[in-house]
């Protein structure tokens, strides 16, 4: 469950949408449990949605932002703060 929320939240993000998980409601996707297994399976998607794309994402918080970008810091240690905001800026699009 937890994987498929992320897996949310990064598509909301690199689509500039604000995603969020409301439990049973069925609006724009639905998945489920497969039975007998440990993994999320999306039974319907309605990829229409009448959202605008905003500057802001409620999605990038610090917990995204430091599973995202984990390896570069450890390859890094000494990294920017200014660089770090300038490839997140490149990549995701946001300030």
């Amino acid at each position: 469950k937890k994987v498929l929320k992320q897996a949310i939240q990064i598509y909301g993000v690199l689509g500039s949408y604000e995603c969020k998980v409301v439990k049973n409601d069925k609006f724009r996707l639905y998945a489920s449990l497969m039975q007998g297994e440990n993994t999320y399976q999306i039974k319907s998607y309605t990829p229409k949605h009448s959202c605008s794309k905003g500057l802001h994402n409620k999605n990038i918080t610090s917990t995204f932002l430091s599973q995202r970008y984990m390896s570069k810091i450890k390859d890094d240690p000494k990294i920017k703060k200014t660089t770090l905001q300038l490839e997140v800026h490149r990549e995701l699009g946001y300030e």
